[in-house]
């Protein structure tokens, strides 16, 4: 599904052939919902992505830039020519030179002063690779671009084996086929041998090389961990991998260059202030490798999400530093001429899009590939087609009854459903689902019929709450560049928005006099709860001060119970008018597992079990004792979310339905 900009959807299908761009491109009037790269822009949405595209001058591509001197870069210098010499009079001379100082003074303002727009490049076609079902990952071109190697886990099932199939023709070839889990692969400079990774998180794996239509296998290296991607050298005689000094859990993980014939290894970074390194990628001539740096803990002791991309020469040195953005990066590639690296960032709320950045440094460009769930990249050896892993994720909304039954799909439709509400009497379920295109804000009733949409915005809803006398529903909206809480009436009409311009809220719920909403926003700089009237007016209080999230407060209205970020089994609790905070320690011990909700008796919970299953629960207000909710819930255990929902001892929860796929993007 495609998010629609105005009143038409800017990308369409096309049976049997991809994706194309179907809007033109016009002049726009400035708005605060757009990123203006230039004067002349066209928005592109996907999931929660916005992105624009400059024109450049006319809507003028890099390619076609190019064209006009056949395939030179026009950052290179032209080749020279011979010119017939000219007689100018002096008049002449110095009206040419009045106008030179002026195009000079106006490329130093161009390139000193004036802000730099970022340019987007799109891509004319988007397809699957094989349109197979289940998870395809890691895709690896070979050097002459003819095949794909990539993991596949054959439509079911946990491990992954590796698969190679011709780009334009044919059906895969299965190259392994054991009950290990095998990804990253990656071909050799003659296209003879794929190396791998045998391995999953956490565990010890193994580099194995085998030959690129299958046979005997060689161990190259053992890793302490077997789920990072690895890079083969042009010129055949190293891999790039990620370990420890000793390969064991106590070292640094950094890039290593592992040679093919002899297993030797040697570290090519030095030990320095930083958590790790990931994603090693040779340069196609080979004298240089990009990474991915990732940075120390926070002031809490956790991985602060801090990532950049980095390129250090082959035979070792300094690491020169290419992104400051500080954001998680998925994976990287290098063009085929060494000049730009390609590579996946990480922005909220939890976009991946496609950027690339001249490996000297310097600004960086968007690719567009309708996508925004990428995962690993790969360029063909031409520049032209661009394979990437595309997540895609399906929720479904799922109840669950006390009776021992199987729990079964409230809704079976091809659409998202995720983040069910029940109303206060039980008669009316609140959930988010794109099933307009863009996800918005619908009630149905508990059998999931009578289903009536309450929102209808160009930008994404989600996170309903249901006032305490069911006639209000509250959600969040990301409004441009803001995310902020809106109120609409639960029968439909015209949301009111309580957020101020130029902030960050998100998850609101009411307070059970209905008097007030608290939620979650970064208005002091780190994210923690707090609370406003719930007709907007006044200003809001902060509630928590230690990086907290996910309000919901008592039924005597005394209290608000939240959660702590990076930390899943811990439920702590904060008087409502703010002060000490303190940690429920019976939830901990309980097996917390942070999906959860308040009724007027107590808190129910799904808590972990030693067998990976999960029990419902409820902590007692009246007795403060937790025990184990009445009846038996047969809960599927791929949950997604922290949100469950409980009336009449029925239960909903959000389970994901999770596939991958190989995708190619042609890049104009």
């Amino acid at each position: 599904t495609f998010r629609e900009c105005a009143d038409e959807p800017i990308i369409e299908t096309v049976s049997k052939f991809g994706y194309r761009f179907a809007a033109e491109v016009t002049r726009t009037a400035d708005a605060e919902n757009v990123f203006i790269v230039d004067e002349r822009t066209v928005q592109h949405f996907r999931g929660d992505q916005i992105i624009t595209i400059d024109d450049g001058s006319a809507a003028k591509t890099e390619a076609s830039e190019k064209a006009g001197t056949g395939d030179e870069d026009p950052a290179r210098p032209f080749p020279a020519h011979r010119r017939r010499p000219i007689a100018v009079s002096p008049l002449v001379l110095a009206v040419f030179a009045l106008i030179s100082i002026a195009g000079i003074g106006f490329a130093v303002y161009q390139n000193y002063f004036k802000t730099n727009a970022m340019k987007a490049v799109v891509t004319s076609r988007v397809v699957p690779f094989t349109g197979a079902k289940g998870f395809e990952n890691s895709p690896s071109f070979s050097r002459d671009g003819k095949q794909l190697a990539y993991s596949w886990n054959g439509g079911s099932g946990d491990a992954s084996d590796i698969y190679v199939k011709l780009v334009d023709a044919g059906e895969p070839l299965q190259v392994t086929k054991t009950e290990a889990n095998e990804h990253y692969p990656t071909f050799s400079p003659d296209g003879k041998y794929i190396a791998f990774v045998r391995g999953k998180y956490g565990k010890p794996g193994e580099v194995i090389l085998i030959p690129s239509l299958g046979g005997r296998e060689r161990r190259i290296a053992r890793l302490f961990s077997g789920n990072y991607s690895i890079s083969y050298s042009p010129d055949g005689r190293h891999i790039a991998v990620l370990d420890t000094e000793d390969s064991t859990e106590g070292g640094q993980f950094a890039v290593y260059l592992v040679n093919v014939e002899t297993g030797e290894r040697r570290r090519l970074t030095a030990p320095a202030d930083f958590l790790g390194e990931t994603t090693p990628r040779f340069s196609p001539g080979g004298d240089s490798v990009a990474f991915i740096r990732v940075f120390s803990e926070d002031e809490h002791g956790r991985n602060s999400g801090k990532q950049d991309l980095f390129v250090v020469p082959t035979i070792g040195g300094e690491p020169r530093q290419l992104t400051f953005d500080g954001v998680i990066i998925n994976s990287l590639a290098w063009s085929p001429d060494d000049y730009y690296i390609f590579f996946v960032p990480v922005r909220p709320p939890n976009q991946t899009i496609v950027r690339r950045v001249p490996a000297s440094g310097g600004e960086q460009d968007i690719v567009s590939t309708g996508s925004s769930n990428i995962t690993n990249i790969s360029m063909s050896p031409d520049g032209r087609t661009l394979a990437f892993a595309e997540d895609v994720r399906q929720w479904k909304i799922w109840r669950v009854l006390p009776d021992g039954s199987r729990g079964t799909k409230l809704i079976d439709s091809e659409f998202v459903e995720f983040f069910p509400q029940f109303s206060p009497d039980g008669s009316r379920i609140a959930f988010q689902t794109d099933r307009t295109g863009k996800s918005e804000i619908w009630t149905m009733d508990p059998n999931g019929d009578s289903l009536n949409q309450l929102t209808e915005s160009r930008f994404p809803s989600s996170a309903p709450q249901f006032s305490p006398d069911g006639s209000q529903v509250v959600f969040n909206q990301k409004d441009g560049e803001d995310f902020a809480n809106y109120i609409v009436s639960a029968a439909g009409g015209e949301p009111q928005r309580i957020s101020p311009r130029g902030v960050q809220d998100d998850l609101p719920v009411w307070s059970s006099d209905g008097k007030y909403i608290y939620f979650t926003s970064n208005r002091s700089g780190e994210r923690n709860i707090w609370k406003m009237n719930a007709d907007g007016t006044g200003e809001a209080v902060q509630i928590t001060r230690n990086s907290s999230y996910r309000a919901m407060p008592s039924p005597d209205g005394k209290t608000v119970f939240f959660l702590r970020y990076g930390v899943a089994d811990e439920l702590w609790r904060v008087p409502a008018e703010g002060g000490t905070e303190e940690i429920i320690p019976e939830f901990k011990t309980a097996g917390f597992y942070s999906f959860w909700t308040i009724k007027s008796t107590g808190i129910y919970f799904l808590a972990a079990t030693t067998d990976q299953s999960f029990k419902l629960k409820v902590y007692d207000f009246a007795d403060g004792r937790i025990k184990d909710a009445p009846g038996d819930y047969k809960i599927p255990a791929n949950l997604e979310g922290f949100q469950i929902t409980v009336d009449n001892n029925v239960l909903l929860c959000s389970i994901l339905q999770r596939s991958s796929r190989v995708m190619l993007a042609d890049l104009e």
